[in-house]
């Protein structure tokens, strides 16, 4: 999927709006200044994101506020909490039940005033959910002060990527981002975005000259560690027959160097050149260090008769489906991994990709290339359907989250529409499962239900020639009576 881009001029007026709503809300810190690195200031005109780093600082009376409110809002059992967690729990439970989400629950005057008696904000409450809360990633819940404040300055805005750091500890260069060029954006004494931005050709060419600097700086340990990569994985291929060629895959890389007379456009070209090479290098690294572990797990396994019995595929094959399955794709997309399998003359076009909706990405591996081509013609079958539940399904859980949309298609055109509910609900009363299958009957479901879960199902008909829009005002029609 292809990352959106924002025009300069819409990412900095995000930017200014986002300082207007850091001088009008009600913050648990206040910002003194924003700071800008990366491409907004490598005059690019479109561009994915505005990398910002917001500095803020807390008076004592912020101070108390935030760490009344982390205190008691937090899972952690702490001696001098007003509220337990339980008391906590049990106040808001009711509404993550009933599929309520907290921002909409601390609206409720009950529940916000409850919440105010021990220092909790809603309007700061309102920056988590509540699964986030009751089922924390990490086991235990605390907030975090920059969650609160980038949700309460953006407000839903996409394209800004903006860290939160203390303005003392980045002053004293004490700081946790990496990056090290940065470039005022805002400040209460120059408040103008778009001016700060727009350096002098003097400023702009300093600027561009230490950009390349560092990135030629941070090249130098990336090629360190391809050149051992590629070492590494010739000596433990070797005898296996996989012969392994990095020569294609080494000539798409350049060495990029710079006279500091040059002009700026000429600097800034190759400023993005070697910010493309960056990237390149972190996604060849993550590849081949994935291909790397699957060789070696390969010739791990192959002692175990077991495994060794039912193999019915070659280490060269295995290598390759097991280097899609266990790619980190936050580290590299299914295209680039494709590229650099195909440049090391690995058979890649042997795995085929299949999505299908609601169902994790499915990597077949098939030699045989009359079952590849069936594979294949599954593959555009799921796409097509994908092409019509995503936005069908998109409707149909904005009345409720377990709603869902199928699609039964005939000759890839859809013959009908059927819309399901499936929801677990031992842990519901008898009068909250009554309420639900009554919304349900209300709006022409005919639910069934036990002691675990309810279910429920309506099939329409539709034209084979139905739009995604016709099928959408479908979805709406038929849900239309569901209470909200």
């Amino acid at each position: 999927m292809t990352r959106m881009e924002f025009y300069r001029d819409t990412l900095i007026r995000n930017v200014e709006l986002a300082v207007r709503n850091a001088q009008e809300e009600d913050l648990p810190a206040t910002i003194k200044a924003v700071y800008a690195f990366g491409g907004i200031l490598r005059d690019k005109e479109k561009l994915h994101d505005f990398d910002s780093v917001f500095l803020y600082e807390q008076n004592s009376q912020q101070k108390e506020r935030w760490e009344r409110f982390r205190r008691n809002f937090s899972s952690m059992n702490e001696d001098d909490r007003e509220i337990s967690h339980q008391q906590l729990h049990d106040l808001l439970e009711p509404y993550f039940r009933q599929d309520i989400p907290l921002s909409k629950a601390v609206v409720i005057d009950s529940v916000s005033q409850a919440l105010r008696n021990y220092g909790i904000e809603p309007k700061w409450a309102a920056c988590f959910s509540l699964t986030e809360i009751f089922f924390p990633p990490i086991g235990i819940f605390v907030p975090d002060l920059g969650k609160v404040l980038r949700k309460l300055l953006f407000k839903g805005m996409r394209g800004v990527q903006a860290w939160f750091e203390d303005f003392e500890k980045f002053r004293e260069g004490r700081k946790m981002l990496l990056a090290e060029n940065f470039q005022l954006a805002w400040s209460p004494e120059t408040p103008d975005v778009k001016k700060n931005l727009n350096m002098l050709p003097e400023a702009k060419k300093a600027f561009v000259i230490n950009e390349l600097g560092l990135f030629q700086k941070q090249l130098l340990p990336l090629k360190e560690q391809m050149q051992k990569l590629q070492t590494d994985l010739i000596s433990i291929s070797s005898g296996t027959g996989l012969d392994l060629d990095f020569k294609k895959l080494d000539s798409k890389h350049a060495d990029i160097s710079f006279d500091e007379k040059e002009r700026i456009p000429s600097l800034l070209t190759k400023c993005e050149q070697a910010r493309k090479e960056l990237r390149s290098y972190h996604e060849e690294l993550a590849i081949l260090s994935t291909l790397k572990y699957s060789i070696e797990d390969y010739q791990r396994r192959k002692s175990d008769p077991f495994f060794s019995s039912n193999l019915s595929y070659t280490m060269k094959e295995l290598a390759t489906l097991w280097t899609f399955l266990r790619t980190p794709k936050y580290e590299s997309k299914e295209e680039k991994i494709r590229e650099v399998l195909s440049d090391l003359r690995l058979p890649e076009n042997y795995v085929v990709t299949v999505r299908t909706y609601g169902t994790p990405t499915q990597y077949e591996l098939e030699p045989d290339s009359n079952k590849r081509k069936e594979l294949l013609k599954k593959a555009e079958e799921e796409e097509a359907k994908n092409e019509y539940l995503r936005p069908l399904n998109h409707i149909a859980r904005r009345y409720d989250k377990n709603f869902y949309a199928h699609i039964d298609f005939l000759e890839g055109r859809p013959v009908s529409l059927n819309i399901s509910y499936r929801r677990w609900s031992f842990d519901e009363s008898e009068d909250q499962r009554k309420e639900i299958i009554s919304k349900l009957q209300i709006s022409g479901f005919r639910p069934s239900h036990d002691e675990y879960s309810i279910n429920a199902n309506k099939t329409v008909k539709v034209e084979s020639n139905a739009t995604i829009k016709e099928l959408e005002k479908t979805v709406e029609k038929e849900l239309a009576e569901y209470p909200q």
